[in-house]
């Protein structure tokens, strides 16, 4: 919880909120791609990474691979892991502080530009699920690889 000056007593965050350091921050309300209790946040995502920002917030900082990094420096309860959509795959993960696979909005994420298309004779799922369809790829002999069977 945080400490409420004008009752000179600590009050519980809302479920729907988390707090770093009740001491020196106010609760928080929960971004679009976290699940908070109250007291802490966990990414929905798992393998998602969350670090300490100005302002006592905690925002998206690395997802998994398959998916993109959604944050926007004006919005930040928007910040979330989004998974490329059905048809569509990338084998790296949003990172923040590279640049990579970062998006300004879950619009843009979910463009058919954003992950990579589907290659013929595989299935792909979406996020990093791709598979290959019966009889479309078989193992190259020496390993890494396949070829059309």
């Amino acid at each position: 919880g945080s400490f409420a000056q004008e009752a000179q007593q600590c009050r519980p965050c809302d479920l729907d909120s988390y707090i770093l350091d009740p001491v020196s921050s106010r609760c928080q309300l929960c971004p679009t791609g976290a699940e908070c209790d109250g007291s802490s946040l966990v990414g929905s995502v798992s393998g998602s990474v969350w670090e300490a920002a100005a302002g006592g917030r905690l925002r998206v900082s690395r997802c998994p691979p398959g998916h993109q990094l959604v944050r926007s420096e004006a919005l930040p309860l928007l910040d979330q892991c989004f998974p490329c959509p059905p048809g569509s795959y990338t084998l790296v993960g949003g990172d923040f502080a590279t640049n990579t696979l970062v998006r300004a909005s879950v619009v843009e994420a979910a463009s058919a530009e954003a992950c990579w298309p589907c290659p013929a004779g595989a299935l792909c799922r979406g996020a990093s699920d791709v598979w290959p369809r019966t009889g479309w790829w078989q193992p190259h002999e020496e390993g890494g690889g396949g070829r059309r069977a």
